[in-house]
């Protein structure tokens, strides 16, 4: 599902923003080269997510997360793969 949300933000934006659980780094990279984009940022955060239904045992978890930005690479340009 992150594949089809990057791909559409990759055809209509020069820059994109993106935030995924953490350890999906070389898939992102990837994804982002093969659509001509380059990853030049990457932050790192934990991200509370709150209990949801009556099965879930603690009131909030931390997931740790990566925020991506993307730029386009424009003919011409180098890419620092």
């Amino acid at each position: 599902m992150d594949t089809k949300f990057l791909k559409k933000a990759f055809e209509i934006g020069n820059v994109v923003y993106s935030l995924h659980k953490k350890g999906n780094y070389e898939f992102i990279k990837n994804v982002a080269l093969e659509n001509d984009f380059e990853l030049v940022e990457i932050e790192n955060f934990n991200f509370p997510i709150k209990a949801m239904f009556e099965i879930h045992k603690k009131r909030k978890v931390l997931i740790e997360v990566e925020l991506y930005r993307f730029t386009r690479c424009y003919d011409g340009s180098e890419r620092r793969d």
